[in-house]
């Protein structure tokens, strides 16, 4: 009877593990320890680390803001950050029905979190087009740039590339265009009028980008 209870607990305990294999096999797994590492990096590290991290630090304080950050990154950042990468390795799931398995009333988190990457992912996806269309306008103008003039035919008679004539320094210009709607540089003037394509009002919603 032993014998018999015994054989029966081995081929369910065997079944579990080719099911736990099979499950593996069609999730998919790593191939080693540095594809995990570099898909980790990839999803910590976007265009925004490198576009406004260097901005919030100017405005927040520079080297005072750089101290506070790394703080917080040792304190709070990395070890929440693998936290979750551990859990999600435990359970083998993602973030969508991570919390669910945890926390079964709490299901709705991981749609929610979804929810928000998919809306975030609208406005990226956007900013990766400008810089693709800045990226190909300086390409195809070399040696000169679209926005270097005022003689496109997007510009306005408000548009000025060079110091008035009673400035003669770069300050003077400064102080002259700060606060003041009478001129615009050129590359404000591309950037409002050739790439987003401002229109008087929300009665004139403009034609197609080119």
């Amino acid at each position: 009877m032993a014998s018999k209870v015994d054989a029966e607990q081995s081929a369910i305990l065997n079944a579990g593990g080719e099911r736990h294999e099979d499950d593996d096999a069609k999730r998919g797994t790593f191939g080693n320890r540095l594809d995990f590492l570099f898909s980790c990096i990839s999803v910590s590290f976007g265009f925004g680390s490198v576009w406004r991290f260097p901005y919030l630090c100017y405005i927040h304080g520079g080297e005072t803001f750089l101290l506070i950050y790394f703080i917080a990154l040792f304190a709070c950042g990395i070890p929440v950050f693998f936290q979750e990468v551990a859990a999600g390795q435990y359970l083998g799931t993602g973030g969508l029905t991570m919390v669910g398995q945890l926390v079964p009333i709490m299901q709705g988190v991981g749609y929610a979190t979804m929810t928000i990457v998919f809306w975030f992912d609208i406005y990226y996806c956007i900013i990766i087009a400008w810089i693709l269309f800045y990226l190909i306008n300086t390409i195809i103008n070399i040696p000169g740039l679209p926005w270097g003039t005022c003689d496109n035919w997007w510009n306005t008679a408000d548009c000025h590339d060079g110091l008035p004539n009673n400035y003669s320094s770069t300050e003077g210009l400064e102080a002259h265009f700060v606060g003041s709607d009478m001129y615009k540089s050129p590359a404000e003037e591309y950037w409002d009028e050739k790439v987003l394509g401002i229109t008087n009002g929300m009665d004139n919603l403009g034609g197609m980008q080119r």
